[in-house]
């Protein structure tokens, strides 16, 4: 018999005969030449190790091609799992899952825009979930051009983006918590937080604003709040974008050189350098610490800003896709609003002197168009607004009545 690391699983075909069991289609057996339990238990694991293996591999730029990028999901790529340990220090900021050439990764994201915006459009119109993405990073990381990019592919209609600076007097008379909870989503709504409740426990750590004893207990706090919106409907995304102090620096030296940009220079830009060891180590543990399955965070290698917008895109739409969204019955009789639509259109072409086409006259209920008249006919507009979603359940992008947003080209060269 074929030992069992000779044989590809993707390979073995099983086919199913009348009542009988499941065989092997070149008479193996079923088992695959698994003879006891405990030795394919002990197999699981070495998989399960190697599989963890190859996602640290992957995080730190050892694994490259197009394999990594047809294969994985980024939502579990880059996505730090309950429990797990994590060291910051060792994953490639300049890491981009196999994408050699720029342009080729941005013809991939106007891809996923498209699809974005379909999602997002259904969220909107379902009007049950809703979508909280929560933007960490040190300094220049990027925060401002993801929230560009990604809130630029979406209706702003349902769609809000919050800043987080220093708390205000009447945000200070309150738990940390409250001036986050008046900013959480609706349902149907997309919000995005540029900063968060995570400062709570990054900035008042390293700076010493509270006694360690204070930050320390808020863990456990934000776990349970984030439970609560989950239960609510509003799922979590988490992101920390990762660069590295190098990059950092060139990005200070772009500020400087370039005058448009002189509103984003502060003091706090390099005084807080100073601390980016100390930022990093509090970044390790409030990830570790508040990483669960219902708020996973992501470490986003960010060096790279459009594999940074690629990366978080694809993770938003890969969330998106898993929440099952449906679009929401009809309130009324679609039937006889087709009819009275068609008498309409009847009664609009004999006031101008045409002949209705048949089936669309008074009483009738044809469902085809009246085919005399113009292309800018009224009738046209309305029947692309009304155009069906397709048997299989994917969205007609170019049939949802979204307004149009700017060319990917164009976002890419304004991101931060």
């Amino acid at each position: 018999m074929i030992s069992k690391p000779t044989m590809k699983y993707q390979k073995l075909r099983l086919i199913k005969s009348g009542g009988e069991a499941c065989r092997k289609e070149n008479g193996f057996g079923i088992i695959a030449g698994h003879k006891k339990k405990k030795g394919t238990v002990k197999e699981v694991a070495r998989l399960d190790q190697k599989l963890r293996d190859l996602q640290h591999r992957l995080r730190a730029g050892e694994e490259t091609g197009a394999r990594v990028r047809r294969k994985y999901k980024y939502s579990k790529l880059f996505r730090v799992e309950p429990g797990s340990k994590l060291n910051l220090r060792k994953i490639n900021p300049e890491f981009t899952a196999g994408h050699k050439k720029k342009k080729a990764a941005l013809k991939e994201l106007e891809q996923l825009d498209q699809r974005l915006r379909a999602l997002q459009f259904r969220l909107y119109a379902e009007g049950q979930q809703s979508l909280l993405i929560c933007l960490q990073a040190l300094d220049a990381a990027g925060k401002d051009g993801t929230i560009i990019h990604v809130s630029g592919a979406m209706n702003p209609q349902g769609t809000r983006v919050h800043s987080f600076k220093v708390p205000t007097r009447e945000e200070t008379a309150h738990d940390f918590l409250w001036r986050i909870g008046q900013r959480v989503p609706a349902r149907g709504e997309v919000v995005i937080f540029n900063r968060s409740h995570y400062e709570d426990v990054l900035v008042v750590r390293v700076r010493g604003i509270v006694p360690k004893k204070v930050w320390k207990q808020r863990y456990q706090m934000i776990n349970e709040f984030e439970k609560k919106l989950v239960a609510n409907g509003t799922h979590v995304l988490k992101f920390f974008l990762h660069i590295s102090p190098e990059e950092q620096l060139r990005r200070f030296k772009k500020r400087l050189d370039d005058p448009a940009r002189h509103w984003k220079i502060s003091e706090s830009d390099y005084t807080e350098r100073e601390f980016w060891d100390d930022y990093i180590e509090a970044y390790k543990e409030a990830v570790i610490r508040t990483s669960t399955k219902h708020a996973p965070w992501h470490v986003i290698p960010s060096n790279n800003k459009w594999f940074r917008n690629l990366a978080v895109t694809r993770i938003v739409v890969e969330t998106l896709e898993a929440m099952n969204m449906k679009f929401p019955k009809p309130t009324v009789n679609i039937k006889n609003i087709r009819r009275k639509y068609h008498q309409v259109v009847a009664v609009d072409e004999k006031k101008k002197g045409r002949q209705p086409v048949a089936g669309e006259t008074e009483n009738g209920d044809g469902r085809q168009p009246v085919k005399a008249g113009k292309p800018q006919d009224a009738m046209v507009g309305a029947m692309a607004l009304t155009e069906a979603i397709p048997a299989n359940g994917e969205e007609t992008i170019l049939s949802q009545p979204l307004p149009p947003t700017a060319s990917m080209p164009q976002r890419i060269a304004n991101t931060a």
